[in-house]
């Protein structure tokens, strides 16, 4: 039975760390990664797109919630996991994470499902068919007090700049990009959910399951029936200093140089000052 709160993670994770027989209980993303594990990972916290407002605010004192209560809980509890990885993880984004699970070294994964797409690959995996599943997001219960929908398709967005001097071209080549035909392809072959969600009920999903060896597809089909699958976060061009600063900042947390708390007012700080110097 898969934990259903992050305590419980924690203590399965504890149960199977065992450094003498090679096995360790948890990996997550934080070498490359840390600023998408916080996208993704706080929303089991009550805490959705990192705390940062559509107004561009970010600090609490500035009307967002990134260095709040809850967004301290989740890093907290994100820095504790690292007791239970293998050595090195502090360096380790997707793919090294993803590694280390196909080896059969670690028990639980919090990582992106194309990066393990190939269980059934006896090239690269030492795992075997039926040997691991996706599942649910733990959630925290002191903050989950409404719906947030907990479950991450990176499933791409196509945007058209403001300042492009073709837009009605772009917007044809977007309509190319996310047809059906288009879509099918870029699911097939990179091994994750795409743009188009209504090829969840396609039977390609079926055929990519029992080729990948696991319920990848059908457990997203799942989410997106229960309202809990949501993607990538709102398309402002403001986001990818957010990722910058919090890739930057937060490893500062993980590797014990500052509390949790320290990094994420840090973080909120130097947000705020960046959409000031952006006009917001």
């Amino acid at each position: 039975m898969p934990p259903k709160t992050w305590k419980q993670y924690r203590d399965v994770a504890e149960f199977f760390t065992r450094p003498k027989d090679d096995l360790y209980g948890h990996i997550a993303m934080p070498g490359a990664a840390i600023a998408a594990d916080f996208y993704e990972n706080a929303q089991t916290y009550g805490l959705p797109a990192r705390g940062f407002t559509v107004a561009r605010r970010a600090s609490v004192e500035n009307g967002g919630l990134m260095n709040s209560e809850r967004a301290i809980a989740w890093l907290t509890d994100y820095c504790d996991l690292k007791q239970f990885g293998p050595p090195g993880i502090e360096s380790m984004g997707w793919e090294e994470a993803a590694g280390q699970f196909l080896a059969g070294r670690v028990a639980m994964a919090i990582v992106w499902a194309d990066s393990v797409a190939e269980i059934s690959n006896p090239s690269v995996s030492k795992l075997k068919p039926g040997q691991a599943d996706c599942t649910w997001l733990p959630i925290e219960p002191k903050y989950m007090l409404f719906h947030i929908p907990t479950i991450y398709g990176d499933m791409g967005t196509y945007c058209i700049a403001s300042a492009s001097r073709h837009k009605e071209a772009a917007f044809i080549f977007a309509q190319y990009l996310s047809s059906p035909e288009i879509q099918a392809m870029e699911m097939e072959q990179m091994n994750t959910i795409c743009t188009r969600v209504s090829l969840l009920y396609s039977t390609l999903a079926s055929e990519m399951d029992r080729k990948l060896g696991w319920n990848y597809f059908n457990f997203m089909k799942t989410a997106w029936n229960l309202g809990e699958l949501y993607g990538p976060e709102i398309a402002i061009a403001e986001g990818a200093d957010v990722y910058d600063l919090a890739n930057r900042i937060l490893p500062k947390a993980y590797v014990g140089e500052v509390t949790p708390k320290q990094a994420l007012d840090e973080l909120a700080e130097a947000v705020d000052a960046r959409m000031k110097e952006l006009g917001w």
